[in-house]
C-alpha cells in the first residue's frame, strides 16, 4: 500500500485538495498514479483533483490504463471525489476541454470544471467540497 509519504504524483499537503503534480518525476508515472489514486480512495474521505495540462503528450499506454482504471474504479471513485478541477490558461484549450467534459464526467461521476488559473481552481474546489475546504491553498 502506498503512504503519503511515498506520494510522487499526487500532492496531498493541503488535503482535501489532491494536486496532481507535472514534471520530470511523474512523465511517465501510469502505474504509480493508479496506486496513489487507490490509497487515496481507500483513506474513504471527500477530495477535489487539481490538475493542468502537461503540454507533452503522454505515452499511450498511460493514457490507457488509466481510462480502462477510471471505468473499473468510477462508482468508488464518485463516493469520495467530489470534484475534478482543470487548469487551462488559453481560452481555445479550455473550450475544448469544456466540450470533451460531459463524456469525461459520464466516465468517472465526478463533476468537472475547466478553469482559467489558480484562484478558480480554487474557487471551484471549495463549491464541489460545499464550502468545507478550510484547508486550501
Amino acid at each position: 500500500m502506498v503512504t503519503e509519504l511515498d506520494f510522487k504524483i499526487l500532492d496531498l499537503e493541503h488535503f482535501p485538495i489532491a494536486r496532481v503534480r507535472i514534471d520530470e518525476r511523474t512523465a511517465h508515472g501510469g502505474e504509480q498514479w493508479i496506486l496513489e489514486m487507490e490509497a487515496l480512495i481507500n483513506r474513504g474521505e471527500p477530495f477535489v483533483l487539481i490538475g493542468q495540462d502537461r503540454n507533452e503528450p503522454e505515452p499511450q499506454e498511460d493514457v490507457a490504463n488509466r481510462a480502462r482504471w477510471y471505468k473499473q474504479r468510477r462508482e468508488d471513485l464518485g463516493r469520495v471525489c467530489s470534484g475534478i478541477v482543470y487548469i487551462e490558461p488559453d481560452a481555445a484549450a479550455r473550450r475544448t476541454m469544456l466540450d470533451q467534459a460531459d463524456k469525461l464526467q459520464k466516465t468517472v461521476l465526478s463533476p468537472i470544471s475547466i478553469v482559467e488559473n489558480e484562484e478558480e481552481a480554487l474557487k471551484a474546489a471549495r463549491t464541489f467540497l460545499g464550502g468545507d475546504a478550510t484547508r486550501l491553498a
